[in-house]
């Protein structure tokens, strides 16, 4: 499960089908080096995005990717 104080590099790292929902924020992080030490939360700030739909954005695009590899 993600939460707003995981690192955002850690995030896509772990879960790189992440990196689509930054970008829909309007985030962009993919690639950014200040991605290592911002977390979720600095992030989410820094954007100006709601911390909650974020996170719940974030798992929920984790959690597709968790079902369809225990379909294999």
């Amino acid at each position: 499960m993600i939460d707003t104080k995981m690192m955002i590099d850690e995030v896509m790292k772990r879960h790189p089908e992440t990196v689509s929902v930054f970008l829909r924020f309007g985030m962009d992080c993919y690639g950014c080096s200040m991605a290592r030490f911002e977390s979720v939360r600095d992030g989410a700030a820094a954007y100006n995005v709601d911390l909650g739909s974020l996170v719940q954005a974030l798992n929920e695009a984790a959690q597709k990717t968790v079902s369809l590899e225990d379909r294999t």
